[in-house]
């Protein structure tokens, strides 16, 4: 067993197991909101907020018959990434939705996104992880910033993600 983990000190936050394949840390601990997702408020009211879905089918892609390569090739063009920011702006309401990025992180499609919701003027950043595999598990990461807040504990949470292969 390998652990692939992207590298960088938070001293005293909390490891939190999303699965068998994923952890990600926490500023304290998480509180489970339903299924797999779970959220902590920061003492400077930073929200992070992480969740794990699983997908069969997306779009005209039938993930049970597809293998990793196919998967991995599909959300990586440009109409699937805009289904897929359409897919999460409606997770935040009153939001603008501005820079969405698509990289390769390990062999996972990764989306990162930010923008700046309307009526609470905080930051908004997210972090998606496509599973290239059969049970198709999408990871997500989401900040919320106010605006008068540091970005340290978005860059903490989004870099703490840990892969075990």
């Amino acid at each position: 067993m390998s652990i692939v983990t992207l590298v960088r000190a938070q001293e005293g936050w909390v490891t939190h197991k999303v699965d068998e394949r994923v952890s990600i840390k926490f500023p304290n601990e998480p509180q489970k909101i339903n299924g797999g997702a779970f959220v902590s408020i920061g003492k400077d009211s930073v929200v992070y907020f992480s969740m794990s879905i699983t997908m069969k089918l997306f779009d005209d892609l039938d993930i049970t018959k597809a293998d990793s390569s196919q998967i991995a090739e599909y959300f990586r063009k440009p109409e699937s990434s805009d289904r897929v920011k359409s897919i999460i702006t409606r997770g935040f309401p009153n939001s603008e939705i501005k820079d969405l990025k698509i990289e390769t992180w390990n062999g996972l499609t990764h989306y990162t996104l930010s923008g700046v919701n309307s009526v609470s003027k905080a930051r908004i950043y997210a972090s998606v992880f496509i599973g290239a595999n059969k049970d198709m598990t999408v990871y997500i990461q989401f900040v919320s910033v106010p605006n008068n807040a540091s970005l340290k504990g978005k860059d903490d949470f989004f870099s703490s993600i840990a892969l075990n292969n």
